[in-house]
């Protein structure tokens, strides 16, 4: 019984587990199409690979045929010569001894797969992005709303405490007004709110196929790297690496469509089950059959400079791929300094605030100030509180998305 008590508090426990960014991260990439569709592509490369290996080995097919011949003029005997039918059939094997461009093609398809699982790393870098976002959205929205609620209640407060005052008389009915007027814009903030909070779940849970009923996120921002330290990373980073790994793959290319001003030399042999005419007596043949590439109306020039002017895209879209990367993690790495004096800033103004309105609600009781003054104190107050956690949330994003534009996973 006991045992059967922890392992349902166990089951409890990990149902409600906070959720962590890491942990989201897992989830995505269960649940995103975008990773099942590298895979796919990976698959796709190594067939292709194989598909490479086996136009360099031996095939093996069947052969038959069948000939009716235009009949001599007979002259009374009947020869292989003079046969008005020729027929055979049997087994042929035939192997490529040299192909042009057969070997680059191999190693292009090669490349191809190691592309393929560069190409998939390069993904998870998008889906930890895509969860980034939506985890610290979420969270940014679950605290908004939490603020709106409390401004409601103060709002409401504000209300009960109005209407007392005005039936004893000690206050106008201009003031009441003026805080049901407060009042209902809350209402109507809290219901665009909630619409936020609704959509920024639904972009979660579509992300990582979970709800996130409990985000866990660290309160410490982290403190800044050497700006060098981040952009040294661009190197590696799996995107970089997967587009230089294109230029090996159009370099291959490169070769293969040479290859087709190069002749091909094949070995064929036959073993015939059953054959007619002078050579009926022979079971098998072989042969080497050369093919000489004379005139193709340039089409193999032209695939040549087609070739060459894809693998220049490639080393142009590397170079650009690197400046834009670096661009990023400037940019990330300024937004994040910026965030964090915001934030420095506003904790303060958070502070100041909450003690002006209630010094202002203190005054209020006494005459000193107007119930208009009551209200710009309450909202200065919610809106430093809702900016300060926006400012906190956003310096969360920017720091992991400097990770990501870094190429760093968790």
């Amino acid at each position: 019984m006991i045992q059967l008590f922890l392992l349902f508090t166990l089951s409890l426990s990990s149902t409600w587990a906070s959720i962590s960014l890491p942990d989201a991260f897992r989830a995505a990439e269960k649940n995103l199409e975008s990773l099942k569709r590298a895979d796919s592509q990976a698959d796709q490369a190594n067939f292709k690979r194989k598909q490479a290996i086996g136009a360099l080995t031996p095939t093996v097919s069947g052969f038959g045929s069948y000939t009716e011949i235009d009949p001599l003029p007979s002259n009374g005997s009947n020869t292989a010569f003079t046969r008005l039918n020729q027929y055979s059939y049997g087994l042929r094997l035939q192997q490529p001894l040299f192909r042009g461009g057969s070997i680059s093609g191999l190693q292009q398809r090669s490349e191809e797969a190691v592309l393929s699982s560069m190409s998939k790393e390069s993904t998870k870098i998008e889906v930890y992005q895509l969860t980034i976002n939506s985890f610290y959205n979420l969270y940014l929205a679950r605290k908004d709303i939490k603020n709106v609620r409390e401004l409601l209640k103060f709002s409401e407060q504000r209300v009960k405490e109005l209407k007392e005052r005005t039936k004893l008389g000690r206050s106008r009915q201009g003031e009441l007004v003026q805080a049901e007027a407060q009042l209902f814009n809350v209402e109507a903030d809290l219901e665009a709110s909630e619409a936020s909070l609704k959509a920024s779940e639904l972009q979660f849970e579509f992300v990582t196929g979970i709800k996130g009923d409990d985000l866990a996120v660290d309160n410490s921002l982290p403190a800044l790297e050497e700006v060098g330290s981040y952009l040294s990373k661009i190197k590696s980073r799996p995107d970089i690496k997967a587009q230089n790994q294109r230029i090996v793959v159009a370099e291959k290319q490169v070769g293969v469509a040479q290859g087709g001003h190069v002749p091909n030399i094949d070995f064929t042999s036959n073993y015939y089950f059953l054959r007619t005419g002078i050579l009926a007596g022979s079971k098998w043949d072989v042969g080497l059959q050369l093919t000489v590439p004379l005139w193709q109306g340039n089409v193999v020039q032209n695939e040549v400079k087609s070739a060459v002017e894809i693998k220049k895209q490639a080393q142009l879209t590397s170079n650009e791929m690197e400046r834009s990367a670096n661009r990023e993690i400037m940019t990330l790495y300024q937004q994040y300094q910026r965030n964090l004096e915001q934030v420095r800033r506003l904790e303060v103004a958070v502070k100041k605030s909450k003690e002006s309105y209630d010094l202002n609600q203190k005054d209020y009781k006494y005459g000193q100030v107007t119930n208009l003054d009551v209200l710009q104190a309450l909202n200065v107050y919610i809106d430093s509180k809702r900016n300060f956690d926006r400012a906190s949330v956003m310096a969360y994003m920017s720091y992991k998305n400097l990770e990501a534009a870094s190429g760093v996973l968790p």
